[in-house]
């Protein structure tokens, strides 16, 4: 947990590790201090840090959190986002999220993607066909993996695996049974 009065003070949790141009990035959800989980008064975001060993020691990016809610409540992710999951596309790298609206519980939860030049950043929120700008519904928890030339995203809520060719626009491609709980989340 980071010190008192951060964007991680209260918690730390879901992290991913990427290995990228020789170093170790570290992605997680951070939860700020009065975290109370009522739908709207709280949020978590997305923090990194980088070290030159898996083992550490991990130093905090400076321009933490590197990924916050939208503003906008129309959004998607204007109450949440989390569970990241990191892809190298195209020598870009890309960061897939689970969003929550504010307002809206966790079955309502979506999936987005941000995408920068360089593993520390800056990300920038990719739009999509849909108004909220979510790229992916029914996902509780981000799952995505490379698959030929595309990606394929688990979307848990929807019991489905699904196919982007261009990494955003989703179609299901087939039904899953008797999932794991909670992929990658």
């Amino acid at each position: 947990k980071g010190p008192s009065g951060s964007l991680d003070a209260y918690a730390v949790f879901t992290p991913g590790i990427l290995v990228a141009q020789g170093r170790y990035y570290l992605y997680y959800t951070a939860v700020p201090d009065g975290f109370v989980n009522n739908n709207t008064s709280d949020y978590t975001a997305i923090g990194m840090a980088e070290s030159d060993s898996p083992h550490g020691p991990w130093t905090r990016n400076s321009a933490n959190p590197i990924l916050m809610p939208s503003e906008d409540h129309a959004r998607f992710d204007s109450y949440r986002v989390d569970d990241s999951c990191l892809l190298v596309r195209d020598g870009r790298y890309w960061l897939y999220y689970k969003g929550r609206q504010y307002d809206r519980t966790p079955g309502q939860t979506k999936m987005g993607v941000a995408i920068a030049e360089e593993p520390r950043g800056p990300y920038v929120k990719a739009t999509s066909v849909f108004a909220d700008h979510s790229i992916l519904a029914g996902s509780h928890e981000v799952l995505v993996w490379p698959q030929e030339t595309g990606v394929a995203a688990l979307a848990s809520i929807s019991h489905t695996i699904q196919y982007a060719l261009d990494g955003l626009h989703f179609e299901c491609v087939a039904p899953v049974r008797n999932g794991p709980n909670a992929p990658g989340g």
